[in-house]
């Protein structure tokens, strides 16, 4: 079952919404067991495929292109 931040799903978009809340998942979770600690922040990672596969609802264009859409307008940051 897909969920999201309903406020989330208004400021980004509903595909960048669901997406966020499993990245947040993840980030929240290393930070909990103390891994992938960079430059001052917790960090999650994945390939383009690993975060296709993560999000099979969605096409890979619309994966990557809510992924960009995240980082631009702020709520994301790649590295």
């Amino acid at each position: 079952m897909a969920t999201f931040d309903i406020n989330h799903a208004k400021k980004y978009g509903l595909k960048e919404a669901i997406i966020l809340n499993k990245i947040i998942f993840y980030v929240l979770k290393n930070e909990q067991d103390k891994r992938n600690l960079k430059k001052g922040r917790y960090w999650t990672f994945n390939s383009r495929e690993g975060w296709r596969e993560t999000f099979q609802i969605f096409s890979y264009d619309q994966v990557w292109r809510s992924l960009k859409n995240l980082e631009k307008k702020g709520a994301l940051v790649s590295d």
